[in-house]
């Protein structure tokens, strides 16, 4: 979830590995991850690392950690 400005967005995996978005909030989501949307973009670009991110600024996990860290390492920006 991106906090500021006001967003809740999800993304889904299938069982196949197909990637679906959409705006809300899951019901039973395997993993919650929460984070200023300037600190959510610094990660998702590779500028601070994810166990950086955990430990010295807003962004935090709900769940399945492991599963969060992945997602959160596998996007990469030119």
């Amino acid at each position: 979830a991106l906090t500021d400005p006001e967003a809740e967005l999800s993304w889904v995996i299938g069982a196949g590995g197909a990637i679906s978005k959409r705006r809300g909030v899951e019901p039973k989501p395997d993993v919650t991850i929460r984070a200023e949307s300037g600190t959510f973009v610094l990660v998702l670009a590779g500028r601070i690392p994810v166990d950086d991110a955990l430990r010295i600024t807003s962004l935090r996990m709900e769940g399945d950690e492991y599963l969060g860290k992945r997602f959160l390492s596998s996007w990469s920006f030119v």
